[in-house]
């Protein structure tokens, strides 16, 4: 029942919005319906694959994120011609939309428009993840790993990016009088 209710009071996420929910504000009301434990699983949930679990949506978002991340690196170490080996992890499953996402996004130009396009195709695996489930603790997964891709470009913005070029630039070439 506490899934009814949680799931259904949630505010509805999409992508490359700015969402009315913080991802602190969904955890006060999901520990309000859950045990330690469980609150636990939901609050350790991030976009890095970290943990093995037993929950079918953790588990293959796990899976997926760690084989993209993969090839990611397959592909940069390809470019660098460097080996790459020791920066992979097992994969356990094999996706064909990674290497069709991973070539699109090596045709853009711009690094904000390439991470962009990642966080859109992991979107797309979240939506695709929720499509079995309606009230069920999967679903809150789901809801908590889309919040964190919207929460990730909430801070983001070209005069912050351009504040922090010019701080590692100063830390790199220091200052120069002239």
């Amino acid at each position: 029942m506490a899934n009814y209710y949680l799931i259904s009071s949630l505010p509805m996420l999409e992508f490359d919005t700015v969402p009315i929910i913080s991802s602190k504000e969904f955890m006060e009301q999901a520990t309000t319906w859950y045990d330690e434990d469980t609150n636990f699983i939901l609050e350790t949930l991030s976009l890095v694959p970290t943990c093995e679990s037993t929950n079918s949506v953790i588990k293959k978002w796990n899976e997926w994120e760690t084989f993209l991340r993969n090839k990611l690196t397959l592909k940069r170490s390809s470019d660098l011609s460097v080996d790459a080996e020791e920066f992979l992890r097992e994969d356990k499953d094999f996706f064909s939309e990674v290497e069709k996402g991973i070539q699109e996004v090596a045709s853009l130009s711009s690094p904000r428009d390439k991470e962009m396009a990642l966080d859109k195709l992991r979107w797309q695996v979240l939506e695709d993840l929720d499509a079995g489930f309606t009230f069920e603790f999967e679903k809150l997964c789901v809801y908590k790993l889309k919040l964190l891709i919207l929460e990730k470009w909430q801070n983001r913005s070209n005069e912050i990016g351009k504040e922090e070029f010019d701080k590692i630039v100063k830390n790199v070439y220091g200052t120069q009088e002239s």
